[in-house]
């Protein structure tokens, strides 16, 4: 954050939010410097107004003025969330009377079904991760963490070789806000982390303390990007050339729970949801792939001629 571009009380109330969201929320990196960065921008969109004296209108023109700028409804709407969340901290400690965002309504945000691969597409990626030189071990353990288990990318790459407990099969992972739970893995995940185990010594030689369970080639700690760079690796191989993410996984994860019956309060502890309704997206999905069967199946589904017997 540049001092030069804002006043000094703003600067220091920022700074003050910063580290409540860091400390208190447990929020992490990337997602305190976006909602800083947020605010900042409006503070420089109202030319640095003294706090006291910023109204209301002021935050839906700011809304209006990205909306001039075509900004996505879902970049505008992370916006007022920051900007919403920075007054709640002013108003909580007395800076401000009034939070000026209460009432203010975001856009529209069009309700996306997660994007579900089939398992026969899932089967053969894991085939295929098999076959990669030399980090073949490790690039399958990466799909069955992401499929198998359901682990958020960061997640996955938070992991380190003290948090397996292999008599009961479970995981201790740090989720978001620093939450941890417990996931339970199955026999294809054990074996994957029993061969991953074995060929991941010979990528630690030069830095015998890495407790990291996914290294790179140089022993380090993989980063979310480098995951991500992997899968990419690995679907170009595939004939379909899909485009898939480490999201994707996960959203598969939870949609096949679904479709053999898991209740959907399971489901929203292993993905570590804070609220059922983060989870509730993945009925829709369930819902749209019943349809789908029924529409394809049933003789009553869609209006055709019915041949008659003669």
């Amino acid at each position: 954050m540049k001092t030069k571009q804002l006043n000094v009380l703003m600067w220091d109330r920022l700074q003050n939010w910063k580290n409540y969201l860091q400390d208190i929320k447990n929020y992490s990196h990337h997602t305190i410097r976006n909602y800083v960065s947020d605010v900042q921008q409006f503070s420089e969109y109202v030319k640095e107004a003294p706090l006291k004296n910023i109204r209301a209108q002021d935050v839906k023109h700011f809304l209006s003025d990205l909306h001039r700028q075509k900004k996505s409804p879902t970049s505008i709407a992370r916006k007022l969330v920051s900007v919403r969340m920075f007054f709640d901290y002013l108003e909580l400690n007395g800076h401000v009377s009034v939070n000026v965002t209460s009432g203010i309504v975001g856009p529209k945000l069009p309700k996306k079904i997660p994007n579900v691969l089939p398992l026969s597409f899932l089967e053969d990626l894991m085939t295929e991760a098999r076959k990669m030189l030399k980090f073949g071990e490790r690039d399958r353990l990466i799909l069955e963490a992401l499929y198998g288990c359901g682990l958020r990318v960061s997640e996955l790459s938070s992991q380190d070789l003290q948090d397996i407990d292999w008599d009961r099969r479970e995981l201790l992972v740090k989720g978001k806000g620093k939450k941890q739970r417990l996931v339970p893995y199955g026999e294809y995940m054990q074996e994957a982390l029993s061969e991953w185990l074995e060929s991941r010594q010979e990528f630690l030689k030069k830095t015998q303390a890495q407790q990291a369970l996914i290294v790179n080639s140089r022993g380090e700690r993989m980063t979310t990007r480098g995951v991500a760079y992997v899968l990419e690796r690995i679907c170009r191989r595939m004939p379909e050339h899909l485009r898939v993410s480490p999201h994707m996984l996960r959203h598969s994860f939870a949609t096949h729970l679904l479709d053999h019956g898991a209740d959907l309060r399971a489901i929203q502890e292993l993905l570590g949801h804070a609220h059922l309704a983060t989870t509730e997206k993945y009925t829709k999905v369930s819902m749209s792939r019943l349809k789908e069967v029924y529409r394809r199946n049933h003789p009553r589904a869609l209006r055709t001629k019915l041949k008659t017997i003669e």
